[in-house]
């Protein structure tokens, strides 16, 4: 995205598209189907493998690192890519006709962050220029290009001695940012063929160090440039590992596609597959609309506080799932970004106090998770097999999702939303009739079933905000409210005993929302002793602390606390095991169930001292 920019918007096609969507009030009923029994291939979980972060040097702000945090935590982010990490670290000394001489000490005060503490496997933005290096400022070309593509060799040599060789071979290394977009490359004396020569280089350095790096480009800020790219590398014989570029849902109006971020992989596919080489497939930016550094109340500058991304991104999902048998999958998609803690516009600087303002983050500077968020926690809790769900609308405005299974087979995870091609509101409620067939659990296993939701009443603290009629500030109560919506909402649960029928639900679905429903099979294999909890370095509550229980070496991080029938429900997680704390008792004793890594075991915990 633009730095210190906010690209243009277009607003007589705004108020002529409000006028133009103006949408149906009439409801519409909908009745899919899943079958268990129907498997569809597998389901990579493309986009958790990276997020963006805005500018790299954010890294060490302690509010962005809390996002991070939760974002690893909750969502399964695996990667953080931002810009200017060359020019924030400044590792180069050098004039011309001396030796470079380096200093990597700003360089790793970030990365020991995202390798270290965030255990992450890194997609490295590779810009922008150096200050010693600038032939005309930040986005500029370099003065020298051999000194460019060494300094690149150089920075490889030391994240391999610092952060070891086989782990930083799984990172993923782009050169620099959007180039075709004038203020990153051609206001600054930049063309086409100066980023050939800029990466060139680049590659020549990073692969002089370690063969096995995988770099690649053009990092464009449409897919139509990523052929012109790969022409020019094939051509020259000059090294790529990966091929990549953004996608954003809109240009400045409220229509925003999902379909478009479907057919930007295809575009990427297209070309990867007519190299007849492997290569990877990168979206390292996409989100509902590119105009988002603040500033503005439009539909479209809102959507990523609002309620309405949610929907769209599990969309944008859903439809390049669809593709798997004809177009290769996305390695990474890469939503941008995921804090408020975000430096274009002078955003976090100016307006740091408030709740919300039309900024990419998942997460506000205050650690409340937007609905967003909460549709990449759901995401997260989708199984690594595709069973089939028919009946939804595919391509078009309206119901669809997609259905998966656990790798142990002791979960169907199923997504359904309702997604209209705009980021305005829209009133409608329609019904949804779910019938799910050939469940893989035996014949009286006991069965959970629990229905999540977003909407612009349930997992949006923005829709709180602005019944709060947007305060700058508030009060601990108010801030309570705003956390507790921030969490992700549970709509019911309950418990059958699974017979080998259908099971069928009906329930309403508001347009632009999202419901997860999970089938678990909570069949208890027996009764573990009790265990011992402590505080880990802060005070104990039902709002958040990681428990560790003695003997097992495991600590369980909060997901959510949900309210059940007046009853306190938290939902802990380490990897891929589960506890649901049923019940917190006045002598201080938790009853909880563990789920996954093959248990299914009852566990009492005391918390301790």
């Amino acid at each position: 995205m633009g730095y210190f920019m906010i690209k243009s918007l277009k607003l007589i096609a705004v108020f002529f598209t409000l006028a133009c969507l103006a949408s149906s009030s009439s409801a519409t009923t909908y009745t899919l189907t899943v079958n268990g029994s129907t498997q569809q291939g597998t389901v990579p979980h493309f986009w958790s493998r990276c997020v963006g972060t805005g500018g790299a040097q954010l890294c060490t702000d302690a509010n962005w690192k809390n996002a991070a945090k939760i974002g690893v935590e909750e969502a399964g982010f695996q990667a953080f890519r931002g810009h200017l990490i060359l020019s924030a670290s400044n590792p180069i000394s050098w004039s011309s006709g001396s030796t470079p001489t380096y200093n990597w000490t700003e360089f790793d005060k970030i990365y020991d962050i995202l390798v270290d503490t965030l255990k992450t496997v890194p997609v490295v933005e590779l810009s922008a220029m150096p200050s010693a290096l600038q032939s005309n400022g930040l986005w500029s070309p370099p003065k020298d290009y051999s000194v460019w593509g060494n300094m690149i060799k150089e920075l490889v040599n030391h994240c391999i001695t610092r952060y070891g060789k086989a782990n930083v071979e799984k990172w993923m290394w782009e050169v620099w940012n959007e180039w075709d977009y004038k203020g990153f490359w051609g206001d600054y004396g930049g063309d086409e063929s100066e980023y050939y020569q800029l990466y060139k280089y680049a590659a020549e350095g990073a692969k002089s160090a370690d063969s096995l790096i995988k770099i690649g480009g053009p990092a464009s800020s449409m897919s139509s440039n990523v052929q012109p790219f790969w022409n020019y590398c094939s051509t020259n014989s000059v090294k790529v590992d990966l091929l990549s570029n953004h996608c954003y849902g809109q240009s400045g109006t409220t229509i925003s596609k999902p379909t478009g971020i479907r057919d930007d992989n295809r575009t990427r596919s297209n070309v990867i597959k007519n190299t007849g080489k492997t290569l990877l497939s990168l979206n390292t930016e996409f989100n509902s609309s590119y105009s988002g550094q603040g500033g503005s109340t439009s539909d479209f500058c809102i959507s990523m506080d609002s309620h309405v991304n949610a929907p769209f991104v599990v969309k944008c999902v859903k439809l390049i799932l669809d593709d798997a048998s004809t177009y290769q999958l996305p390695d990474v998609l890469s939503y941008w970004a995921i804090s408020d803690v975000f430096d274009e516009g002078s955003w976090y600087s100016s307006h740091s106090t408030t709740f919300f303002g039309q900024v990419f983050g998942l997460i506000n500077q205050h650690g409340i998770r937007k609905a967003t968020f909460n549709a990449f926690k759901m995401l997260n809790m989708v199984g690594a097999t595709r069973i089939s769900l028919t009946g939804g609308t595919g391509d078009n405005d309206g119901v669809d999702g997609f259905a998966t299974l656990s790798s142990d087979s002791s979960q169907v995870a199923i997504m359904v939303y309702n997604f209209y091609n705009t980021l305005s509101g829209q009133t409608a409620i329609d019904s949804v009739n779910l019938s799910v067939n050939n469940l893989p659990f035996s014949s009286g296993a006991s069965i959970e079933i629990r229905h999540y939701r977003i909407d612009s009443l349930h997992s949006n603290p923005y829709g709180v905000w602005q019944r709060m009629k947007k305060p700058l500030s508030t009060n601990s109560a108010a801030m309570d409210s705003l956390k507790a919506a921030s969490n992700l909402a549970m709509m019911d649960s309950t418990t059958i005993s699974y017979t080998g029928g259908a099971y069928t639900k009906g329930f309403s679905l508001p347009r632009q929302a999202v419901s997860l429903l999970l089938f678990k099979n909570k069949s208890l294999v027996g009764i573990a002793p009790k265990g011992q909890a402590i505080k880990d370095n802060c005070a104990f509550s039902l709002n958040g602390t990681v428990l560790r229980v003695n003997g097992t070496n495991k600590s369980y991080t909060k997901i959510a606390v949900y309210s059940l029938d007046g009853k306190n429900i938290t939902c802990l997680h380490i990897g891929n095991e589960y506890c649901d704390l049923r019940q917190y008792l006045p002598n201080g004793v938790f009853l909880v169930r563990a789920l996954g890594s093959g248990s299914n075991i009852i566990r009492k915990i005391v918390i301790g001292k």
